[in-house]
């Protein structure tokens, strides 16, 4: 059994809130998400 759970996902949606900085853990480090204009739903990126 082991002490870690791996999960390989394509993201869809992020969601973030005033007054603080998200995080994200890749390539065995964490780095800072910075804050992007809104993408209204169903809009092709």
């Amino acid at each position: 059994m082991g002490s870690h759970s791996v999960f390989f996902v394509e993201i869809e949606q992020v969601r973030t809130r005033a007054g603080g900085q998200s995080l994200v853990h890749f390539d065995r480090a964490f780095h800072r998400l910075d804050a992007m204009p809104l993408v209204p739903e169903g809009a092709q990126s």
